[in-house]
């Protein structure tokens, strides 16, 4: 019996049903063809999950990362840091950054949460650099903070690595505007350009921050974000 033919007879049995029963046949075969629908949603949901959470393709090698600077930044952290899209510089031919450079064009790049906000102007200074590729550093804000009071930041611990023109700063980092006080992890990332530094990346993860800090402020431990200033920061 061909396909057709069984349909055609099929429908002359279901036409002389009485009415309850194909009232009830035709609600079963509904729920059943929207059983099968929501099963397929439910899979093609199931697939962009799965491709939306798939950790980004890492793209430094840690190993190469300076082994002092894993006594205030874990693997796990830069790693994280490396997923969300932070520029990071490997080798031990750095470029000579000493000096002051202001950055007047930052943003927020990566927030897990996503938020956005203006940022003020800042002055980083990086001075005594040496052979063994240790700099020291320093930040101060032209303005900032709950109250307008500047932000300040002194690095602990400071290294710097790379290669050719491009170079990344890892620093503990002490900060304070107003009574505002935190610490955090970061690295900064650039190239030397002929006047300053361009296509900065900036990674902080906060380990610390006083209960003085205002809730616009306050961010938990832990906490990743990556500011960016792809424009000209001029040197001083």
């Amino acid at each position: 019996m061909n396909k057709n033919k069984f349909l055609t007879n099929a429908i002359k049995v279901f036409r002389g049903w009485p009415l309850p029963i194909k009232i009830i046949i035709s609600v079963v075969a509904v729920f059943a063809i929207l059983q099968q629908v929501s099963r397929f949603n439910y899979y093609r949901l199931q697939q962009n999950t799965k491709n939306n959470t798939t950790p980004h393709k890492q793209t430094v090698d840690i190993i190469k990362v300076p082994a002092a600077v894993k006594a205030f930044l874990s693997d796990e952290n830069l790693q994280k840091m490396d997923e969300a899209g932070m520029n990071i510089y490997t080798g031990n031919h750095p470029p000579k950054i000493e000096g002051i450079y202001t950055f007047k064009n930052l943003v927020v790049k990566y927030d897990p949460n996503g938020y956005k906000f203006p940022i003020v102007t800042y002055n980083y200074t990086f001075k005594d650099q040496k052979d063994d590729n240790t700099v020291l550093f320093s930040s101060k804000s032209e303005g900032g903070g709950s109250k307008g009071e500047s932000d300040t930041g002194e690095g602990r611990g400071v290294f710097i690595s790379g290669e050719g023109n491009c170079f990344s700063v890892y620093l503990d980092n002490d900060e304070k505007a107003g009574q505002c006080e935190s610490k955090s992890a970061e690295i900064f990332s650039a190239c030397k350009d002929g006047k300053g530094l361009v296509d900065m990346d900036q990674g902080t993860l906060w380990t610390y921050m006083s209960d003085k800090c205002s809730k616009e402020e306050f961010v938990p431990a832990g906490y990743i974000r990556i500011f960016s200033h792809k424009s000209l920061a001029p040197r001083q």
